[in-house]
């Protein structure tokens, strides 16, 4: 192996095996340093895909593997960081008047890298009407409910929006399996932190995602909720309050 992939793996390793303590220090400066380390660690990996001469296969592949688990890493990190903000009260709702449709589009952009092609169908009206939320915030509910789907369900996984005359409604369905057997009249515990809906899974996660989610739509004054769908899978829905726009002059 190439001396800087060895350096790096074994950085790696360490992180991991480290990693079943980072939420005891949730908002310490132990994990805003640990996140700062991670993700030297993964510039480093894409530095060295393309050192010269060129990786071999082998190698290639592994730097594939250690961006895949130092992105994994820096994720759990960055979860960490923002329960602990949400619980302490520290993040303040930049609410404006938002495009639902931007906004989904955006989320499902940026969870491409968990999607990995998967496809992603959206039933969203063209003449939705604007609605006042955090934009940020709100991305990245779905961008955590998108990468749920991917990690759990199956393709295609469809993301709606609707709205009522007080109400914005979201919801993102897959098409695998549906939530886990002992969950099933138990939904809300999902959102509990450091819960899984199947604690045998191998897929890597800690259970803070749906957490957050849980979080940012309760700052909103909104309600998420998961069950199995209709035909298969599982679909997660949130729910926020809305009022008419402002009348432009």
């Amino acid at each position: 192996m190439h001396p800087l992939l060895t350096l790096l793996a074994a950085q790696l390793k360490q992180f991991e095996q480290e990693s079943h303590v980072y939420p005891r220090f949730a908002g310490s400066t132990k994990t805003a340093e640990r996140r700062a380390s991670v993700d030297t660690v993964h510039q480093h990996v894409f530095v060295a895909c393309g050192i010269q001469p060129p990786l071999g296969q082998h190698q290639a592949d592994m730097a594939q593997a250690m961006t895949q688990q130092a992105r994994q890493l820096s994720a759990l990190v960055t979860n960490l960081l923002d329960m602990a903000r949400l619980q302490n009260g520290s993040v303040n709702l930049r609410k404006d008047w938002q495009s639902s449709q931007e906004v989904i589009g955006s989320s499902i952009r940026a969870a491409q890298h968990a999607l990995l092609g998967r496809v992603v169908q959206t039933d969203v009206s063209a003449d939705l009407p604007l609605v006042e939320f955090d934009a940020v915030l709100m991305e990245r509910v779905l961008v955590n409910l998108l990468e749920n789907a991917a990690k759990y369900g199956a393709a295609p996984i469809v993301v709606k929006a609707s709205v009522t005359p007080d109400k914005l409604v979201l919801s993102i369905r897959d098409h695998g399996p549906g939530l886990p057997a002992q969950m099933v009249g138990r939904e809300a515990e999902l959102f509990d932190k450091f819960t899984r809906g199947n604690a045998e899974s191998a897929t890597p996660g800690v259970g803070l995602g749906l957490a957050i989610c849980k979080a940012v739509v309760e700052a909103h004054r909104g309600q998420i909720s998961a069950a199995n769908a209709v035909g298969g899978g599982a679909e997660f829905k949130v729910v926020l309050p809305r009022h008419a726009p402002p009348v432009l002059e």
